[in-house]
């Protein structure tokens, strides 16, 4: 009965963090696709990244292995700063970062045999 407990909770976490996941990067690729048009960050774009990033922060953590994650938070706290500076090149440096980190983190996420064993 335990091992019904435990495959129900790791589908269950697999498809929670699949969906936060998801939604983060849903912002940041809008976000890539404006900075290809306007080269200059929109700061209330930021914010709006920065806060669903904030809102999955926790159980992310929580979740996951810390060395997953510490760049995401790294960049995310960047991503504010480029904003407000308009640093333009960082900031779509950073945003393309934080996208590629999240598809590994996805990726490592994968219930396949080359992450089981």
């Amino acid at each position: 009965m335990s091992l019904i407990y435990i495959v129900t909770f790791a589908v269950i976490n697999h498809f929670m963090i699949y969906r936060r996941i998801d939604s983060v990067m849903q912002l940041l690729e809008e976000d890539q696709k404006h900075l290809l048009v306007d080269t200059t960050p929109d700061v209330s774009r930021t914010r709006a990244i920065v806060q669903e990033w904030e809102k999955h922060e926790m159980y992310m953590a929580a979740m996951l292995l810390h060395h997953e994650i510490e760049d995401l938070e790294i960049g995310m706290m960047l991503l504010e700063n480029y904003a407000t500076e308009n640093q333009y090149e960082e900031y779509l440096e950073t945003v393309n970062e934080c996208i590629n980190k999240l598809r590994h983190v996805k990726e490592t996420q994968k219930p396949d045999a080359g992450n089981i064993f």
